[in-house]
C-alpha cells in the first residue's frame, strides 16, 4: 500500500483529497506517519477509522487489495475564467505532469486521452483520442493533449472556468517489449521520453512537484 497515493484509493474523491492535501497528506505513507487520533480531531471519527482502514488494505475486518484502476484524471476550477491560450496550455502541462506519473506508478500506459474545459457560461464540452499503442511519458501524453485542447478552442473560443485531463484506458501488457520491434521515428512514445520523465518522478519526489516542468507549467493562476 505504501506505493499508492491517497488519490489512487477508492473512495477517495476530490473533495476528501483537497481535505487531506491541506494536512500535507498526499501518499498512503504519509497516512501511516500520522496517530489515529490525530486522524480523528482533523476529520472525525468516522472518516478517520475509514481512512486508517483503507490505508492499510483494510474493509472492516477482511483485507482487500487496491482495485485496479481504469483511468487517472485532473481538474482544476479557475479562480477567474482564463482566455489566454498560454496560460491555459501552462495549466494543461502541469495536469499532464500530474496524469502521467500516475500513470507510470500504476506500472502501465494509458490508451485514451481526454481533455476536458467548462466554458463560462457553464457549457462542459471534452475531446477524446485513442492511440494504437499505450503511452506513459509526459512528451507523449502531452502533445496529444495539446492537440486536443487546440480543437476544443478551435470550436469555441470563450473564456474557460475549468481544465481537466484524463488517462483511460490503462494496460499493463507489455509495452516496452513491443515497442523495441518499431523504430524509434515512428514511436509515440520513444525510450527517451520515458526515461526523461522517469528522472523527472524521482526529482519531483525529493524536491517537490514544482521541481522540474516545462516552463510554462510553472506559475499557473489555477486553484482548487
Amino acid at each position: 500500500m505504501r506505493r499508492f497515493d491517497l488519490e489512487d484509493i477508492p473512495g477517495i474523491g476530490p473533495a476528501f483529497r483537497a481535505a487531506l492535501e491541506r494536512r500535507s497528506l498526499r501518499s498512503v505513507a504519509d497516512v501511516l506517519r500520522v496517530q489515529p487520533e490525530w486522524l480523528e480531531r482533523w476529520f472525525g471519527a468516522r472518516r478517520a477509522r475509514w481512512l486508517h482502514d483503507r490505508v492499510r488494505g483494510l474493509d472492516g475486518e477482511d483485507a482487500l487489495p487496491v482495485r485496479e484502476r481504469k483511468s487517472v484524471s485532473v481538474e482544476r476550477t479557475f479562480a477567474d475564467d482564463l482566455s489566454d491560450d498560454d496560460e491555459l496550455d501552462g495549466v494543461l502541462s502541469r495536469q499532464v505532469n500530474s496524469v502521467a506519473r500516475r500513470v507510470r506508478r500504476l506500472g502501465g500506459g494509458a490508451r485514451t486521452i481526454t481533455v476536458k474545459i467548462r466554458d463560462r457560461d457553464f457549457a462542459t464540452r471534452q475531446c477524446s483520442r485513442t492511440l494504437p499503442r499505450p503511452v506513459e511519458s509526459d512528451q507523449a501524453i502531452l502533445g496529444v493533449a495539446r492537440e486536443l485542447l487546440a480543437q476544443l478552442r478551435s470550436r469555441r473560443r470563450t473564456p474557460a472556468r475549468l481544465l481537466g485531463v484524463a488517462a483511460s484506458g490503462l494496460s499493463r501488457e507489455g509495452k516496452r517489449t513491443q515497442l523495441a520491434f518499431f523504430p524509434e521515428v515512428d514511436d509515440p512514445d520513444p525510450e527517451r521520453a520515458r526515461r526523461i520523465s522517469q528522472v523527472m518522478d524521482v526529482a519531483r519526489k525529493r524536491f517537490g512537484d514544482g521541481a522540474l516542468g516545462p516552463g510554462r507549467s510553472l506559475n499557473p493562476r489555477d486553484t482548487g
